[in-house]
């Protein structure tokens, strides 16, 4: 699960030519850049890690991306070296721009670094530069890449004079905090947090977002129900559509706490308020995963059923597909609905030749409990051993054991699964959080076929 708040959208508002202004008014009082590369990683954490990502996609065949994350640390070190007059001489500049152009569009990663070298050459703009990097250590956070995120950042502080606004400077410390809180940096959040809320003037909204991030910070440290005081607090109208995002992302890092505590029905109504702010598209899947494996986990099987067919409206990576779909097909299986496992399984197929190798392993294992428990064992048995061999193929070690576990089960004739049939598995409509989950998500599904 994503840790990370949905970054906001602003950075970048200052033009080109803007002087770099500092509001200094007691509202609003001075952050400068050198106190947030203090929430930066220390010099005993950086590893080179756009090298280690080169390196990694190289050895798997993705030449591409792997002179991309060689430009990358190769930009930012001239963005540390652009603050001591050191700016990249058009040879330097002409042949980075080599290595990420190329025909038909660089990419989200190269065009990131091809603005940053245009904030540095032939002359450094530092309002364009602060912008661009600001820019690219969003899209790292997006892409996974915490650590390089706040790298970058660390470049820009380390030599930038002043923010543009009070403004910028609350975006980029919000910005730190939420790395630091992803990596379980707690003290470098919390300082970038209090920088935050020095920038947030007397803005209501601003401080709610702070609000949110030390939220995931708390659920991070275990501080669950202070967590819950603050962010149920904060339950209501949401001023900006920027906030729901981050309202969501803090509901649902609650939920996954309070699940982990053993307090179910807790988290789901802590997931069902996530699905409510959740941003459209993979923030939302997320929340409706979580939701059905609760709800699955809580035998309400068929509003958990509705909650990962919501996952398959609309375009879905495939990745995210395969993993609906087997629960779907889980869900089959465990409600003795041969219709239902048979519509999933035939999907699936469709797919097998363009799933990677451990899903493919996941996918051959779960039909074969299918079949074994619809009264084919023969059939399921070949699929355990067609699983096993490819995990054996792709050195899947751990899928591989047990894999082996279960055939010498088979052979020693261990008790089939048992099916428990639909009508056995009732919905608990004793917890009326289960109730209202259940009847919201059943009004989403009709109103997803009825727009069809």
């Amino acid at each position: 699960m994503r840790s990370a708040l949905a970054p906001p959208v602003r950075i970048g508002h200052t033009s080109r030519n803007a002087p770099n202004v500092i509001c200094r008014s007691r509202a609003c009082p001075v952050i400068l850049p050198a106190d947030l590369a203090r929430c930066c990683p220390t010099a005993a954490e950086r590893r080179a890690p756009a090298l280690t990502r080169a390196r990694a996609a190289v050895d798997a065949g993705r030449g591409r991306a792997g002179r991309v994350a060689l430009a990358a640390h190769l930009v930012l070190r001239r963005v540390g070296a652009a603050w001591q007059g050191r700016l990249p001489d058009a040879t330097t500049t002409s042949r980075l721009r080599a290595s990420l152009e190329i025909p038909g569009g660089a990419g989200a990663e190269a065009s990131h670094l091809l603005s940053i070298l245009s904030a540095l050459h032939p002359q450094l703009d530092p309002a364009a530069l602060t912008a661009a990097v600001a820019a690219y250590a969003m899209h790292l956070e997006a892409e996974g890449h915490l650590t390089e995120s706040l790298l970058a950042l660390e470049r820009l502080f380390s030599g930038l004079p002043t923010f543009g606004a009070p403004l910028e400077a609350f975006e980029l410390a919000l910005l730190v905090a939420r790395l630091n809180v992803s990596l379980a940096r707690w003290p470098q959040a919390e300082r970038a947090l209090t920088h935050a809320e020095r920038a947030s003037g007397d803005r209501s909204e601003l401080k709610a977002l702070i609000r949110l991030v030390r939220a995931s910070s708390w659920v991070g440290q275990g501080r669950i129900e202070a967590a819950r005081v603050l962010i149920e607090a904060l339950d209501g109208p949401l001023d900006t559509g920027n906030m729901t995002g981050w309202f969501g992302q803090a509901s649902l890092a609650l939920g996954a706490a309070l699940e982990q505590q053993g307090l179910p029905l807790d988290a789901l109504r802590a997931y069902h308020r996530a699905l409510a702010w959740a941003d459209p598209g993979m923030a939302r899947r997320e929340v409706l995963v979580a939701l059905g494996e609760l709800l699955r986990g809580l035998g309400a099987g068929a509003a958990a059923r509705q909650a990962f067919t919501l996952v398959l409206a609309g375009p879905v990576p495939l990745a995210e597909q395969v993993a609906a779909r087997i629960e779907l097909l889980d869900l089959a299986i465990a409600q003795g609905d041969r219709v239902a496992f048979e519509r999933q399984r035939r999907e699936l197929v469709a797919w097998q030749d363009q799933l990677p190798p451990a899903a493919a392993v996941e996918f051959l294992s779960h039909v074969a409990t299918g079949l074994e428990a619809f009264g084919q064992p023969g059939r399921g048995g070949r699929l355990l051993v067609e699983a096993q061999a490819l995990a054996e193929r792709h050195e899947l070690h751990e899928a591989w054991f047990g894999l082996e576990r279960r055939l010498v089960r088979n052979r020693r004739g261990a008790p089939q699964l048992k099916l428990s049939g639909a009508a056995v598995v009732p919905l608990p409509w004793e917890h009326p959080e289960i109730a209202e989950v259940a009847e919201a998500l059943d009004r989403q599904v009709a109103s997803l076929a009825g727009s069809v």
